[in-house]
């Protein structure tokens, strides 16, 4: 998160493409799913509860949410550099969803599918 902070300060266009932004579209936001995901994983490890990946879920489709939503309004106002940019940087994942995917769902499901595979992990050992 605080590098994708770094790299948007460090813009000269209103596009950031610098550093991590010329991978993905929305560093920042990665970087808080995972970082909420980790502090989420810790809570179920001490309550030895689940019901806190609930939480993170309604998190991780608000950030998901957002980052369209910014898509939207940056595609208005910039959108022949913006189409450009979408073309080159993936959304949040750096890798291609399967056809006919969008990208925002792709990530909700990735992410979904990884935060259970750790929840799995910490709730066995």
């Amino acid at each position: 998160f605080l590098l994708a902070l770094s790299n948007f300060r460090k813009r000269t266009t209103p596009i950031s493409t610098y550093g991590l932004y010329s991978k993905i579209r929305h560093p920042q936001y990665l970087g808080l799913i995972i970082t909420t995901l980790g502090f989420t994983l810790m809570s179920i490890e001490w309550k030895k509860t689940t019901e806190l990946l609930g939480i993170w879920l309604i998190s991780l489709i608000g950030y998901i949410l957002l980052a369209y939503s910014e898509e939207k309004h940056l595609l208005k106002k910039h959108y022949k550099l913006y189409k450009q940019y979408m073309e080159k940087a993936h959304f949040m994942l750096p890798m291609n969803p399967p056809r006919n995917l969008p990208e925002p769902l792709f990530t909700m499901i990735f992410m979904l599918g990884f935060a259970l595979l750790c929840s799995l992990i910490v709730t066995i050992i």
